[in-house]
C-alpha cells in the first residue's frame, strides 16, 4: 500500500503536466493501470521514449484488432483463440495460407484484410525508425 501511495501522486503530476505544463493542453483519455509503465522497482523510467512513432504503433495494433475482431492476445496463451494475432497473421501471409477469419466471405474481403494486416504489421515493428509515418500508413 505504501508503494501505491507513492505512485499515485507521480501519475497525477504526469497528468497535471499534460493538462497544464505543455504548450498545448493534452488530454490522455485512457488512464488505467495497464497504461502506467514502471520498472521492476516500481519507478517510472524512459521506456524508449515517446514519439509520433508510438502513435503509429498503437494505430497498427488497432488495425490488427479490427481485422481480427478482438484484442491481440499474448503468445503465451495456451488456447488457440488467444494466440498473439500479429505473429499468427504474419506467418499466414509469409506462407500464403488462407486467413480463415470467420467474417471474411469473399476473395475481395480477404485481400482487404491482408492489406490491413500488412499495414498493421508495418506499423508495429519493434524498431520505431522502421515504422511508417501516419501519412504513409493511411495511403495504403
Amino acid at each position: 500500500w505504501e508503494k501505491l501511495y507513492e505512485i499515485a501522486p507521480v501519475i497525477g503530476r504526469g497528468l497535471e503536466y499534460l493538462h497544464r505544463g505543455c504548450n498545448a493542453r493534452i488530454l490522455h483519455f485512457d488512464i488505467k493501470p495497464h497504461n502506467i509503465l514502471l520498472d521492476e522497482d516500481f519507478f517510472s523510467r524512459n521506456f524508449g521514449g515517446v514519439s509520433h512513432k508510438s502513435d503509429v504503433s498503437s494505430y497498427g495494433m488497432m488495425v490488427l484488432e479490427m481485422v481480427r475482431g478482438r484484442r491481440n492476445y499474448s503468445a503465451e496463451r495456451s488456447h488457440y483463440s488467444e494466440i498473439y494475432f500479429p505473429r499468427w497473421a504474419y506467418q499466414r501471409l509469409v506462407t500464403d495460407e488462407d486467413l480463415n477469419i470467420q467474417c471474411i466471405t469473399t476473395k475481395e474481403d480477404e485481400e482487404i484484410a491482408k492489406t490491413m494486416i500488412l499495414v498493421g504489421l508495418w506499423c508495429i515493428q519493434t524498431d520505431p525508425s522502421q515504422r511508417p509515418t501516419m501519412s504513409k500508413a493511411i495511403e495504403m
